[in-house]
This record gives C-alpha cells, sequence and structure tokens, in this order.
C-alpha cells in the first residue's frame, strides 16, 4: 500500500506534467487545423481513446522536454552547461528568487546522489528534493510546450489579426518565458544541495 501511494504522488509531481505539456501541444495543434471539427470529433471519443491520448501526450510531453534539452533551451541535469555554467541574467534571477547570491560548488558533483535521498521521501529532506525535482520537471516540460503553444496561436491568429488569439500567444510566451526561469533555478538549487549532501 505505502508503495502503491508513493508511486501516485511521483506520478502527480512528474508524469501528469508530461500530460499536461503534450496535451497543451497537442491542443494548439488541434486549434491551427480546425478548432471547431477537432471538438465535434473529442466529443464523440470513447473512454478507451482518453486513456490512448492521454498516453499519447505524455509521450508527446516526455519528447517536447528531451528536445528542448538538446536545443539546450532548458536541462534537468546537474551536469548540464546550464547548470555549471549559468548566464548572469539566472544567476541575478536567483538571487531574487532566493534571497542570495548564487555560488557555485566548487567541485564536481556526482550526479547519481540526486536520486540517494528520493529513497525516503518520507523524510523532510526526501520531501524536497522531491520537490525540487518536480517544479524543474513543471518548468523543463510545461515552459517548452508553452512556447511552441504560443508560437503555433499566433502563425495561425497572424493573418487574421485574431485579437483574442495574439492574446493569448502573448500570454502563453511570458508563461513560457517564467516557467523556463523557473526551471534553470530549480536546477542550480538541485545543483547545489546535492554538493552539499555529497560533502556532507
Amino acid at each position: 500500500m505505502e508503495n502503491l501511494i508513493i508511486f501516485f504522488a511521483r506520478f502527480l509531481y512528474r508524469d501528469i506534467i508530461w500530460i499536461l505539456g503534450g496535451s497543451l501541444v497537442l491542443i494548439t495543434i488541434a486549434y491551427g487545423a480546425d478548432f471547431e471539427e477537432a471538438e465535434l470529433a473529442i466529443a464523440e471519443l470513447t473512454n478507451a481513446v482518453y486513456f490512448l491520448a492521454a498516453v499519447f501526450s505524455w509521450i508527446v510531453g516526455y519528447v517536447v522536454q528531451d528536445i528542448a534539452g538538446i536545443l539546450h533551451i532548458t536541462s534537468t541535469s546537474v551536469e548540464s552547461k546550464i547548470a555549471t555554467n549559468p548566464s548572469n541574467f539566472v544567476k541575478w534571477m536567483y538571487k531574487r528568487f532566493i534571497g542570495s547570491d548564487y555560488c557555485p560548488p566548487s567541485e564536481s558533483v556526482d550526479v547519481t546522489q540526486v536520486w540517494f535521498p528520493l529513497k525516503d521521501n518520507s523524510t523532510a529532506e526526501g520531501a524536497y528534493y522531491e520537490r525540487l525535482i518536480g517544479l524543474l520537471v513543471v518548468g523543463a516540460c510545461i515552459g517548452p510546450a508553452s512556447l511552441i503553444a504560443a508560437i503555433s496561436i499566433l502563425v495561425h491568429a497572424a493573418p487574421q489579426f485574431d485579437t483574442h488569439s495574439i492574446v493569448t500567444s502573448v500570454l502563453l510566451l511570458l508563461l513560457s518565458v517564467f516557467l523556463l526561469v523557473l526551471a534553470r533555478i530549480k536546477l542550480l538549487q538541485l545543483l547545489l544541495h546535492t554538493a552539499k549532501k555529497r560533502n556532507d
């Protein structure tokens, strides 16, 4: 029973984020094709097809996150250049968010140490790491997905000068920027606390 609870907790923290990110991308693609026809088609779907759609959305969300990592838009690895060599802007945002200057660890970090505290997320330390990784995944997946959605809606709306869609696109773009910055801040936090854990 305890393992089942842990499974659902981690599902809520991570997997559901990939489903949301993938759904956002797929919905905007449907909007660009023909939203009204897509809406009618969705209304006729069976429960089994909804399940398959959720699985496909999970795949799309995960792929979006990894493609963003390959393009260095964001990353979920403490060994990435984004983590080890953050820009001055990210350092400034880190200071604004955390309230103190960013001081990088003096030694390289063993990435396997990141997962060590998660073996027991009933502890305060394990819960903290779980929260950090959950927020990192939110930024690393929903951030790029929002960027794709913003571009898709803008491309569709610009020729008709659809004010409502353009405003939606701008809001999604702002959300994307915020989440991408959040992901980088959480990645730096994860790097620092992983280094601290190793040195303790």
